[in-house]
């Protein structure tokens, strides 16, 4: 999405972290160029970095929303904030963070003092790690593409008994 190519983003994230008595690490991906961001003293800027293993070292992952990393984060037992996108799930992901009580969703459009009390919001809430690491449990072990295969067929074969004479 365009938007996630927006350097006031990054900047409100690492701007956010800045101020607060903890490390982040910010990845940009190939959306912006890292060089254009200002890291601070505990806010360090790549462009890329492996996820599964920064993952296991945190205690909070601030988002987007897309699907993958918000699975990521509670697979990971961690709780989110998410600065939704326009992409389709992003909004939808960020409601979920709300609903299932893992995290806090802010507008898109979310100042660095939005993003900053999110995170120290679900920072000082023992409950919302605990509901994540509680939906990390029920993840475990699950195959969501064999999941997903599953229910499209089951999805194909209702459709085909409701319609025989139908070609899919």
């Amino acid at each position: 999405m365009p938007e996630q190519g927006s350097v006031k983003k990054f900047q409100n994230a690492v701007d956010a972290l800045s101020t607060l008595t903890v490390r982040g690490v910010v990845t940009v991906g190939d959306s912006v160029n890292p060089a254009e961001l200002r890291p601070s003293h505990n806010v360090a800027v790549f462009a890329t970095a492996d996820h599964d293993d920064l993952m296991r070292r945190a205690s909070l992952v601030v988002t987007h929303g897309g699907h993958g990393t918000f699975i990521r984060a509670l697979k990971n037992g961690l709780p989110v904030v998410v600065v939704a996108g326009l992409g389709a799930d992003q909004p939808i992901n960020a409601a979920a963070a709300e609903d299932w009580k893992v995290g806090r969703g802010v507008p898109d459009d979310a100042s660095a003092e939005m993003v900053r009390h999110a995170v120290k919001q679900v920072l000082d809430c023992s409950a919302y790690r605990e509901r994540a690491v509680a939906i990390s449990t029920e993840l475990a072990g699950v195959d969501g593409a064999s999941n997903g295969a599953d229910e499209i067929e089951s999805l194909l074969a209702n459709q085909f008994r409701r319609h025989p004479d139908s070609l899919w």
